[in-house]
């Protein structure tokens, strides 16, 4: 998750915002995208593990 903190912040991209405006930031959502539902199955399995599949 720090990494792709990082990636996002960094203003080194795969798709450059400076050359190809709007499309660049593109690649950054789907980066924030996939840490978010990481993080979503994390919480869903803590939560599984706490109350027994219940």
């Amino acid at each position: 998750m720090f990494l792709s903190v990082a990636y996002v912040l960094s203003p080194i991209d795969i798709i450059p915002e400076a050359i190809l405006g709007i499309v660049g930031f593109l690649d950054d959502i789907l980066i924030v995208l996939l840490c978010f539902l990481h993080v979503a199955a994390l919480y869903r399995s803590v939560l599984y593990y706490r109350h027994g599949g219940s």
